[in-house]
């Protein structure tokens, strides 16, 4: 696609065009790459929801955090990826300090030399210099559009709002997906139309709503004047949100399977009736670490706390949506490792106490989770994944005792 992203080329082009084209821009510096030498698989007209940009053997070169940047500034659809310039400069911000932490300063110049040799030797294997690369054609021009379904900046910016409801509420906004008609423009869990969340009504600029779509298929409809009238509802919205993610209203059995993957691959299965302690099957796990060389000896949930209380105290600023950039909601599982205290539903899985509260840049109550363990048979598990995350940010975890 070049510069131009899928949208564009179709004659729709919205803000987040923009930001494709910066997102490509970076990537051309840091590698001198053509920006016509990526290939994108599977194909996006076809599969426009998977087709990602192909960035083979880039982490090994900029690293794991920002080879993740300028993926999510590459995605195919528009509501995949960032918001606005200023969240790209704030992650931005937020893998610098990272990697300055993990690295320290003579050691990122000694990667940035030996970044600058891997790129010379790539373009050279690639053969993608200018003179030698042949733009194929790209036969978006076949493409039949349905010219009856446009999918305008306004129902993408909607789409960005509930987005940010969910987020905020503690629940994975990376289930929601947006599916556009010619009556509405609809936003649904897993890409289930059946499971729909939200209706934007949004084709007469005049008169503007949305609907939160019930269980017995009804909808709750609000009539707005701007998209501000959204976040008001916030409540409604995550009631709902979250009998479609739980399944637990209507009483039916609910597919898990992308949930129970996602554990199954962390080598970790969370026992939902035992106790914080009981970590380990066979009895207690008294095993101790240290963090920073320091004398304190912390248990695995503990060890967990203290890192991120660590990050903070080190990064002040940083905001809730930022420490979950850097401590990915993945590296636990379903509970998330931090969450803002007031959308806590099961506070027993979190660090509640007064003193085990930390502050995030915005003065909000943030709160780490407590469910870690270690399978005893293939000795992997979240808390091994967060191990190993934190020591690539430049934590230094020592185990001291058992």
């Amino acid at each position: 696609m070049g510069y131009c992203p899928l949208e564009q080329m179709c004659g729709k082009a919205m803000y987040q065009s923009d930001l494709f084209a910066l997102g490509m821009t970076m990537l051309v510096c840091l590698t001198g790459i053509g920006a016509h030498a990526f290939r994108i698989e599977p194909n996006p007209i076809v599969d426009p929801q998977n087709a990602r940009v192909i960035l083979d053997g880039l982490e090994d070169i900029i690293g794991e955090f920002l080879t993740g940047f300028i993926q999510e500034s590459l995605a195919v659809l528009p509501q995949n990826r960032f918001e606005s310039a200023q969240e790209m400069r704030e992650t931005l911000l937020q893998i610098k300090n990272a990697q300055y932490m993990a690295m320290g300063a003579n050691l990122a110049r000694n990667e940035m030399e030996k970044m600058r040799k891997e790129i010379e030797r790539l373009k050279k294997e690639l053969k993608t210099q200018d003179e030698d690369f042949q733009p194929e054609k790209s036969g978006v021009t076949q493409v039949v559009i349905d010219t009856g379904i446009i999918t305008t900046q306004k129902e993408v910016n909607g789409f960005n709002i509930i987005k940010r409801v969910i987020k905020n509420g503690g629940l994975d906004e990376t289930r929601l997906y947006l599916k556009d008609t010619v009556e509405f423009c609809g936003i649904n869990i897993d890409n289930d139309q059946k499971k729909t969340l939200i209706r934007l009504y949004f084709n007469d600029e005049n008169n503007l709503s949305f609907a939160i779509v019930l269980s017995n298929g009804k909808e709750d409809t609000y009539n707005i004047n701007t998209l501000k009238g959204i976040a008001p509802k916030k409540e409604q919205i995550l009631d709902r949100a979250k009998e479609l993610i739980s399944g637990k209203k209507p009483p039916v059995k609910v597919n898990n399977s992308l949930l129970d993957e996602a554990i199954r691959q962390t080598g970790y299965t969370p026992k939902e009736e035992v106790e914080e302690k009981k970590e380990d099957v066979g009895g207690k796990d008294y095993t101790k670490y240290t963090l920073n060389n320091g004398v304190e000896k912390y248990a695995k949930n503990r060890l967990i706390l203290a890192v991120v209380r660590e990050y903070i105290r080190q990064n002040p600023k940083t905001t809730l949506t930022q420490l979950k950039s850097v401590f990915p909601d993945n590296l636990q599982g379903s509970l998330g490792v931090v969450q803002k205290l007031s959308t806590v539903a099961k506070k027993e899985r979190y660090f509640t106490k007064k003193e085990e509260i930390i502050l995030d840049g915005n003065n909000e109550k943030i709160v780490v989770c407590n469910q870690w363990g270690i399978d005893k048979t293939t000795k992997k598990g979240n808390f091994t994944d967060f191990v190993d995350h934190a020591r690539k940010l430049g934590f230094v975890i020592e185990t001291v005792s058992k």
